[in-house]
């Protein structure tokens, strides 16, 4: 096992720790269900046999003791399992790991009044050796938990093995024995905390750095997709808004769209007299009212003071309508025109039909290009649609 520093990462933030919490006790929860289920299962065949070879009578006190011990680890396993199970679906890692270090703390104890009590007629401390071995290897503990509760018991061990054999003599190998396991119960669990630690804050450096890479990825994709003066789509996203437009005429013959050329009027007297940073000021003023005005369809910066509407719908498309509301919402601005006494206007030319080509694309531009033209021939601050579309 590669040891890994169990030292707190500077880097880590409160939120890593808490998903630490959560990720280890999803983990506790996982392997202490059939461990905890094991150990009962074991303890009550224990309790069932002690209670068979003693003729149900429990007459020794041994056979008491014993029996003793055994309910009280059965009611602990059951307690932990219980708890642990019904904190994690609440999601509450703490007690979780809380239950846990208790129940490592109790099956400790347990294994060493076990060990201790069977020195009246034995010398082997194998319960305990495994006991510690089984809790370092299946227990989550921060070495501030771990380290103690070992160090303790190997403590608690080594006082009492003498207090129970019949004739109290050398333990010499049982100390030494029992100590090397514990030392190599501390290491265990105090690296594969430490591992544990460690895979996590990679997993989560991982994470953060994909999803910095999104971010990046997403910013650098509205940055091409978008005016970065106004903020409304260009004409590299009007391309692949045109090839789903196309698609969708082809598919459905009654799909068609609603085409509106928008130019802002007298725009280069505006810069002339203003300069070009108010003039950068009023497009993107004028691309707000309109995204305002009239939030339906797609919206594109298509060059210079001109914009492009596309709105597409498979009945009567509300033409009429959508260019009144665009004009009224650019002329309420107020901004001052080239000529002050008059405020920044636009002019719109509509034409509709269905796109399912992109020669039909090019040449429903071709008419709104026209119907623009006319409407600025006629005055400026007009919109000239075609016949019937005005009702929604």
């Amino acid at each position: 096992m590669k040891c890994q520093s169990s030292r707190k990462p500077e880097a880590w933030s409160q939120t890593w720790e808490e998903q630490f919490l959560l990720h280890s006790a999803h983990r506790i929860a996982a392997v202490s269900t059939p461990f905890l289920c094991a150990i009962a299962a074991f303890e009550l065949w224990n309790i069932c046999y002690t209670l068979w070879y003693t003729d149900f009578a429990l007459g020794t006190l041994s056979s008491r003791i014993y029996t003793s011990l055994y309910v009280i680890l059965l009611a602990a396993s059951l307690a932990s399992l219980f708890l642990i199970r019904r904190w994690a679906r609440r999601g509450k890692p703490r007690p979780v790991i809380i239950t846990q270090n208790l129940y490592a703390a109790v099956i400790m104890l347990w294994s060493v009044a076990v060990t201790a009590y069977d020195q009246r007629a034995s010398e082997q401390i194998y319960v305990y050796l495994l006991t510690i071995i089984s809790v370092a290897i299946l227990a989550r503990m921060r070495p501030a938990v771990s380290i103690p509760l070992f160090l303790s018991a190997q403590a608690l061990l080594m006082a009492l093995l003498p207090v129970f054999q019949a004739n109290p003599g050398d333990n010499y190998g049982e100390y030494i024995n029992s100590l090397a396991f514990c030392l190599m119960s501390i290491l265990i669990s105090v690296c594969r905390y430490g591992s544990d630690r460690e895979r996590f804050h990679q997993r989560m450096v991982i994470e953060d750095t994909n999803r910095q890479l999104q971010e990046k990825s997403d910013q650098l994709a509205y940055v091409a997709d978008h005016d970065s003066l106004t903020g409304l789509r260009n004409r590299r996203y009007l391309g692949i808004y045109l090839q789903e437009l196309i698609r969708s005429c082809q598919a459905d013959p009654r799909r068609q769209a609603a085409v509106f050329m928008i130019d802002v009027d007298n725009f280069k007297d505006y810069n002339d007299v203003y300069g070009h940073v108010k003039g950068d000021e009023c497009l993107r003023r004028v691309a707000q009212a309109m995204e305002a005005a009239w939030p339906h369809g797609s919206l594109f910066r298509y060059g210079g003071e001109e914009f492009l509407l596309i709105l597409p719908g498979d009945g009567d498309l509300p033409c009429g309508q959508a260019a009144a509301a665009l004009c009224r919402a650019v002329e309420a601005l107020g901004i001052p025109a080239a000529q002050a006494a008059e405020p920044v206007t636009i002019s719109i030319g509509c034409a509709v039909g269905p796109v399912a080509s992109e020669s039909a694309w090019d040449a429903l531009l071709r008419a709104a290009d026209r119907a623009l033209y006319q409407a600025k021939s006629q005055g400026k601050n007009r919109y000239s649609v075609p016949q019937g579309c005005g009702s929604l």
